[in-house]
């Protein structure tokens, strides 16, 4: 996965996100996640995810990073996503 800006070097050795996620209220006619904290979020449930920097580079000439994210509990595909935003 590639993700804007470059991701801290300590990552390299893997970065834990611990974060409840749910779903956001703000936009009742799509199904969109966010993280606990925020508002609007309802029904949130715990989730892991271990982050590793694999580079740094440019995409589309901007600082990227390209990263692996590996799930450790909860909704896989959607847990990803809002772990990454």
């Amino acid at each position: 996965m590639k993700v804007r800006g470059h991701v801290d070097m300590s990552a390299i050795t893997g970065i834990v996100i611990d974060d409840a996620i749910g779903q956001d209220s703000n936009y009742p006619d799509v199904y969109r996640m966010c993280l606990e904290h925020e508002s609007g979020c309802v029904k949130p449930r715990y989730a892991k995810t271990t982050l590793y920097l694999l580079e740094h580079g440019v995409y589309d000439g901007k600082p990227a990073s390209k990263v692996v994210l590996v799930p450790h509990t909860g909704n896989k595909c959607y847990k990803l996503l809002a772990n990454a935003s």
